[in-house]
C-alpha cells in the first residue's frame, strides 16, 4: 500500500511539474518547442517510473524499458533483440531518457525520418562480470550528417548515461546511419 502511495505521488508531481511549464512558458511562442520536449522528456521519466512501480521500486526488464521507450513509433520499424536482463533501479531512469533522446532525434533526422527507416537495437548481458553492452543502429535513413552542435540528448547520451551506468556511450553518425553503444557493468544486480 505505502508502495502505490508513493508511485501515486511521484506521478502527481511529474503532472504538477508538467502543469508548471507549460504555464510559465505558455505565452512565449519561441518556448513551445522547447516545453514539448521538456514534457516528452518528463513523459519518459514517468513512464521509467511506471516500470520500476511493477518491480517494487527495485528493478525493470531491459526489454521492457526499450519496448516503452519505442512506443510512439511503428513497432515494424525496429528489430529488437537481446538476452534477459533486470536492470537496477539506479540505471532505469537514465536509460529510458537516453533511448528517449535517441528516438527523438531518429524520428526529426534519422531512420524514423522516412519511410524506409529501420532501427536495431540488441544487447548483451554477461551474468557472470554483469557487464552489459547495448547497441541503438540505424538503418535505410537519410544519410547522416554529424551535428553542428551538441544537443542535450547527446550530452546526455554520451556524457550522463555513461557516469550514471559506470560505463562508456558513444554516438557514431555513420553517413549510413547512427550508431549509438553502451557499455555499463551491473554491480549490484536485483
Amino acid at each position: 500500500m505505502l508502495i502505490g502511495e508513493l508511485h501515486h505521488r511521484v506521478k502527481n508531481v511529474f503532472a504538477t511539474v508538467m502543469a508548471i511549464a507549460r504555464q510559465t512558458l505558455a505565452k512565449d511562442a519561441e518556448a513551445s518547442g522547447a516545453v514539448t520536449a521538456f514534457e516528452a522528456r518528463l513523459s519518459a521519466m514517468a513512464h521509467a517510473h511506471d516500470l520500476l512501480a511493477e518491480g517494487h521500486w527495485q528493478s525493470a526488464d531491459l526489454k521492457a524499458v526499450v519496448e516503452q521507450a519505442i512506443a510512439p513509433y511503428p513497432s515494424e520499424r525496429f528489430d529488437v533483440s537481446g538476452d534477459p536482463v533486470l536492470l537496477p533501479q539506479k540505471i532505469v531512469a537514465s536509460l529510458s531518457l537516453a533511448l528517449h533522446e535517441l528516438g527523438t532525434n531518429a524520428a526529426k533526422y534519422g531512420a524514423l525520418s522516412n519511410a524506409t527507416g529501420r532501427i536495431a537495437i540488441s544487447w548483451s548481458f554477461a551474468k557472470e562480470t554483469g557487464d552489459l553492452r547495448l547497441v541503438w543502429r540505424e538503418m535505410d535513413g537519410p544519410e547522416v550528417l554529424p551535428p553542428t552542435r551538441k544537443g542535450f540528448g547527446s550530452r546526455l547520451v554520451e556524457r550522463l548515461l555513461a557516469a550514471e551506468l559506470n560505463g562508456k556511450s558513444t554516438i557514431a553518425y555513420d553517413p549510413s546511419g547512427v550508431i549509438c553503444e553502451i557499455e555499463a557493468t551491473i554491480t549490484s544486480l536485483p
